[in-house]
């Protein structure tokens, strides 16, 4: 029986995406199946994408959340973006329903991060 591929997304195309977790992500891609890159960067998300699409040639790229969230049923949100952002976005994906995985820190402040688990 085939195990299904879990339907991820990539929020944060900048260095750290394009080095570490997309080389990563294309070594699990007969688990992973890369669906959204995100990034308020146009020039940023146009290079992770060409990486993506290399494994991934449907991938789509996104400059809103919001819109990334909505469109692309994810299964989870790996979460790239810069330190200060994190509250938010990983509130965003928790909102939306998609789990999320943080580079540290989950938040900014204790109280976000109460919130977040909460």
């Amino acid at each position: 029986m085939a195990r299904e591929r879990v339907r991820v997304g990539i929020v944060g195309c900048g260095d750290v995406a394009r080095r570490r977790y997309l080389p990563m992500l294309a070594m699990l891609a007969d688990r992973v199946d890369l669906v959204a890159c995100c990034d308020a960067s146009p020039e940023g998300l146009g290079r992770a994408l060409a990486i993506a699409r290399k494994t991934w040639p449907g991938v789509t790229g996104y400059t809103e959340l919001a819109a990334c969230l909505e469109a692309r049923g994810l299964d989870a949100m790996i979460d790239l973006t810069p330190a200060p952002a994190h509250a938010a976005v990983n509130q965003a994906c928790l909102d939306a329903r998609v789990g999320v995985y943080s580079e540290k820190p989950l938040a900014g402040t204790l109280a976000d991060a109460d919130r977040l688990i909460e």
